[in-house]
């Protein structure tokens, strides 16, 4: 992760004590979820200072972390809003907007990570795999030809995925 700013650390500091209080004031009983205050407490973070991407990125991880791969996918596209040259957050917003089965956003954000770092090996394995949801099989077939003077091995797979997939009607 980049280097974080002193205010971060200290709101990170601040969020720390509010959850040790949180926990040592009881709210782990069965009406209080303490995800939830977690989350909650982040949020304050968030809404206390809007532009800060370290901010976003904690969310976002704790997201990951207990599955709310939507609301990662949303701190993610702060995080990119604010840093919009940032492939590597621009991946991690590919994965999770695939998981979640939005094609066409994982492969709008595989597009941006591909063109900010054009030697990138899995972007374009990626992006490849993001045409062959969509049934873009020619696309994929670009991206691999672009992935063989990277990487050979993952050329080859994306190679076998795009020969194994059936190519069915593109979507309009």
């Amino acid at each position: 992760m980049a280097e974080v700013s002193n205010r971060t650390k200290r709101l990170v500091g601040e969020v720390a004590v509010l959850l040790t209080l949180t926990y040592v004031w009881g709210v782990r009983s069965p009406t209080v979820n303490t995800t939830s205050v977690k989350a909650g407490v982040l949020k304050q973070v968030v809404k206390a200072d809007p532009d800060n991407v370290d901010v976003y990125r904690f969310l976002a991880e704790f997201y990951i972390k207990t599955g709310r791969n939507q609301e990662a996918a949303d701190a993610l596209k702060q995080v990119v809003r604010i840093q919009p040259y940032d492939a590597r957050t621009w991946m991690i917003l590919g994965d999770i907007q695939a998981e979640c089965g939005h094609n066409e956003d994982a492969l709008a954000a595989y597009r941006k990570t591909a063109s900010l770092r054009l030697d990138n090996p899995q972007a374009h394995y990626q992006l490849g795999e993001a045409y062959l949801k969509i049934g873009e099989g020619d696309l994929a077939l670009q991206e691999h030809k672009k992935l063989r003077e990277l990487d050979e091995r993952l050329a080859n797979d994306l190679f076998d995925r795009i020969q194994s997939k059936p190519q069915g009607p593109k979507q309009p």
